[in-house]
């Protein structure tokens, strides 16, 4: 083995004694040694030992990685070299060494490397006739350990001949002591044996492995680039690769093999997301395809597998012959791994789906974060505050929370004193997870940091800015198929993988839907495949409380996601009645889609996605009715909310109020809604504009207490920045309908502020004893022109002031109001055509000599320059002389060319156009 490091053979030390003390003819090699350690003396010996066979001149070849790659238990070695010592503290692993009896009793692993015929650093090396004779004397520990461990685990010699001495040597002294107690061994050899070696060697107790080239070959399938360069430490290393492809029990299948897998990591790590592929045998992944009902591999065996378990009696057989698979435990494992079926073969029905408290009894506090319960979540808070650490992922749970609540100090505290557990209990995946989340959240933990005096943020952001996770990865004693699990999150390769998929089943879904808008229908599994790479992106960080959320990769998904359930809601639905078929589109959102719009996306980037799809009303499921209903019953009652950062709850506050403000169902807890409104609009200072608080307002009317609550609270909340002329206009208008006067308007408190612009809706709601008052306020202080005009034309009221009315008139064609000007002037020819306001006629009269516009609708039936009407001045007209007007061809005329040289008016004009039409 050390030979393929360039370290001489043993015949090579035995010859150089041989030469340099003119032995001659001898051929004893044990004697040689002794004669030249007896004529030398002891330092001489070694020092010549160590010369020749290279001493610290030497480091590990591949042969040494491939033995570590198989994850013995011990390793017993006769070298005196230390190449296997070097090539553990290159990949980090943790192995006792055991160089002399009393390092035996010191083992700080369970592990060892065992050098049973001593070692260079403790100069205590078996080599000569007296070395071996008296082994038993100096080595008596060691000795019993070698012989117990032959007694008790399966023993593979490698690098070993036939002739080798050191063999024929170990053999006796163990068969000595054991006899038939031996386990079996196996020994890796490059001669082909024949029938005398075999039975020799099984006499001993020793199964000679031999493969040819072919067979070889036929195992690795890819070809290896070795350093190696001597055909026998070639063909050892080959065969080390054969055993760590095939090392699995011959007689399990391959659900067996899977389930088995999955159960060991278990512990530690639940979900395998993509990385699940490098646990299937090459031979079976034929392809692989995760989609919306869990995996496509078209394999052979569980193709097979389905024709089985479609009879009972072959269901049966499955049970019998897999009494190791628990069908609960098989759920659970399936269930996190998305596999609600592999092929053909189901795993997850709806019963499992419906009843998942029956397997997952405690629920975890990120779930609690996801459903706003604060109540339970503070009391699973409580709970983890106080456990002890257990050596498994529930370690994560606690600082994942914290992460999620903004608590990201705290948060990395824990993950670090998780780190030195783990390392100590030899739970190295969940000492990686720790790792990256620490590595993950650097950022935040500075921030949060920064504006303290008793922490130094910078030096510790330096600090863990330099985690080399790609170097310990590398290093780290795990699987392969678990270290390319990681070596996929750091190199985001899993989900640069899924951001590349939903972005193309983004875009196919709106072609889908600009399809549907041409008349078109599309049949096909763009949506649901959307859904389900989002959901397995999610499950991978939930389940793993892995930090992924806070990266630009998975907020695209994110994205994407959202963008696709949007466009295919907005598809229009075409039915194919020949063959009784459907466009594949989203009829009503369900949970899931709610949950994506509240917790997966920024409040301004959900605005905005909704508004770039035009979709101002949605329709829910049942479900997600529920679900929003619980959400607001939730925050409704919390009393103690664990929330650190509370930016974060108040984006998904306003996502959530944001979203209920476009439902289109009926049963919205209303009342429930508006305490919501209320309580976070003063806790959280929460950002409410009057876009937003006026849908809501607009699709659900409050209780009349609730209204004044929401009155008082705008007009609080006025300023010369914020403004709410749409909620107060439907704050007035249910005020009128439920008959009720806003009597909490304070007439003094109004005066100090600039906001007669979002006021003066109110007119109508307010006790007469001050509305001669407030009417007086407003005109002196509306400043846009279309407000002012409005105020007095809709409240049927005088001019209070002639001066001012001439300003406004004036200001008609200085201000900027493009078509607001059309607006004007229908208002101006309202206030000319009531008496009460004679005392403005003249300077109407004055204005209409100038503008063709006041001048039509002064009186638009009699208007004679009807070539020259411009189409949207007939759109401010009332409805009764609209109808009228299009009686006439060139008013018909104008506003079908309208339409046609229009396309991007809004639905409102565009639908009132078409009926007067």
């Amino acid at each position: 083995m050390s030979n393929n490091s360039k370290v001489p053979v043993w015949s090579a030390l035995i010859n150089a004694m041989k030469q340099e003390c003119n032995l001659g003819n001898e051929r004893d090699g044990l004697e040689i040694a002794q004669l030249y350690k007896d004529a030398r003396g002891e330092k001489e010996y070694m020092d010549k030992v160590k010369e020749v066979l290279k001493y610290n001149k030497v480091i590990p070849n591949d042969i040494h990685k491939d033995i570590l790659a198989l994850n013995p238990c011990h390793i017993i070695t006769t070298n005196y070299d230390n190449l296997l010592e070097q090539e553990i503290q290159n990949e980090f692993k943790q192995y006792a060494i055991i160089r002399e009896d009393r390092d035996l009793p010191n083992m700080l692993y369970s592990n060892s490397v065992i050098k049973m015929h001593g070692d260079f650093d403790t100069n205590n090396i078996v080599l000569t006739e007296s070395d071996y004779h008296n082994y038993a004397k100096n080595f008596p520990l060691i000795r019993s350990f070698v012989i117990s461990l032959f007694a008790s685990k399966l023993v593979l010699f490698v690098g070993f001949s036939f002739a080798d001495l050191n063999l024929k040597m170990i053999l006796n002294d163990v068969h000595s002591v054991l006899k038939d107690s031996m386990q079996k061994a196996y020994l890796i050899t490059d001669d082909k044996p024949d029938s005398m070696t075999i039975k020799y060697y099984e006499n001993k107790g020793i199964n000679i492995v031999y493969l040819d080239e072919n067979d070889i070959e036929e195992i690795l399938r890819e070809k290896d680039n070795t350093s190696i360069s001597i055909p026998k430490g070639i063909y050892l290393h080959k065969m080390l690769r054969c055993i760590k492809l095939i090392k699995k029990n011959p007689e399990q299948d391959l659900a067996s093999m899977l389930y088995a897998k999955l159960k060991s990591y278990s512990d530690e790590i639940k979900n395998l997301g993509e990385g699940l592929r490098y646990f299937i045998p090459k031979e079976e992944l034929n392809m692989w395809n995760p989609n919306s009902n869990g995996l496509q591999l078209y394999s052979q065996y569980f193709r097979e597998l389905h024709k089985q378990l479609k009879t009972f009696s072959g269901q049966r057989k499955f049970i019998k012959e897999h009494p190791e698979i628990d069908r609960k435990e098989l759920k659970r494992f399936a269930y996190y791994n998305y596999l609600y079926r592999i092929d053909d073969v189901k795993i997850l029905d709806s019963e499992f789906i419906y009843n998942l408290e029956k397997y997952f009894s405690t629920p975890s506090a990120p779930s609690f974060i996801y459903q706003m319960d604060f109540k339970k979540l503070n009391e699973r808070l409580k709970y983890l505050s106080s456990r002890e650490f257990s050596c498994n992922a529930d370690d994560l749970e606690y600082p994942f929370t914290l992460y999620k609540l903004g608590n990201y100090y705290e948060a990395y505290q824990i993950y670090n004193r998780i780190l030195s557990n783990a390392w100590k209990n030899e739970k190295y995946i969940l000492y990686f997870i720790s790792l990256y989340n620490i590595w993950s959240i650097k950022g935040l933990v500075w921030t949060q940091l920064a504006m303290r005096k008793d922490r130094d943020a910078n030096t510790l952001y330096k600090k863990l800015d330099n985690i080399d996770l790609d170097g310990t990865l590398r290093r780290l004693p795990i699987e392969e198929e678990i270290r390319n699990v990681f070596q996929d999150l750091l190199s985001y390769r899993a989900i640069g993988k899924r951001v590349t998929e939903t972005e193309e089943l983004s875009d196919q879904l709106h072609k889908q839907r600009k399809s549907g808008e041409r008349g078109g229908i599309s049949i096909n599994s763009n949506i649901a495949n959307l859904l389900s790479k989002f959901e397995r992106e999610f499950r991978f960080c939930n389940d793993n409380f892995i930090i992924c959320d806070n990266s630009k990769q998975y907020q695209t998904v994110c994205a994407n996601t959202i963008r696709g359930i949007l466009n295919s809601y907005a598809t229009p639905n075409h039915k194919f009645k020949e063959l009784d078929l459907e466009t594949s589109k989203i009829e009503e959102l369900f949970s899931l889609c709610v949950f994506a719009f509240i917790f997966c996306v920024d409040n301004q980037e959900l605005i905005e996605t909704f508004k770039q799809f035009e979709i101002d009303e949605i329709v829910l499921s049942n479900d997600a009715i529920k679900y929003i209903n619980t959400y607001l019953k939730n925050l409704s009652e919390a009393k103690s909310i664990p929330y650190v950062d509370g930016a974060k709850l108040a984006t998904y506050i306003q996502n959530l109020l944001f979203v209920t403000s476009r439902i289109k169902n009926k049963n919205v807890d209303i009342e429930t809604l508006y305490k919501v409104v209320m309580k976070y609009w003063k806790a959280l200072n929460l950002h409410i504009s009057e876009k937003f608080l006026y849908a809501i307002l607009s699709h659900f009317q409050p209780s009349d207490e609730t209204l004044i609550q929401i009155a008082n609270k705008l007009i609080e909340s006025l300023n010369d920045n914020v403004h709410f002329y749409g909620c107060f206009s439907c704050i007035a208008s249910y005020m009128s309908k439920s008959e009720i006067k806003y009597n909490d308007f304070d007439m003094n408190s109004i005066k100090k502020k600039s906001n007669s612009e979002d006021l003066y809706c109110l007119y109508k709601v307010l006790d007469k004893t001050i509305q001669n008052e407030f009417s007086i306020y407003c005109q002196q202080n509306l400043d846009f022109v279309p407000s002012y005009l409005n105020f007095i034309v809709k409240n049927k009221l005088s001019v209070v002031s002639e001066d001012k009315f001439k300003d406004m008139v004036n200001k008609i064609d200085n201000q900027d109001l493009d078509e607001n000007v059309y607006y004007c002037c229908w208002k101006l020819a309202k206030i000319r055509s009531n008496k009460a306001n004679s005392n403005v006629h003249e300077i109407i009269d004055n204005y209409a000599t100038i503008n063709k516009c006041l001048k039509f609708y002064l009186s638009p039936l009699e208007y004679e320059d009807k070539e020259n009407v411009i189409p949207e001045w007939l759109l401010y007209v009332d409805e009764e002389t609209i109808h009228k007007l299009v009686e006439v061809k060139e008013y018909k005329d104008a506003l079908k060319k309208y339409l046609e040289d229009h396309p991007f008016i809004s639905h409102s004009k565009r639908k009132m156009i078409i009926n007067v039409l």
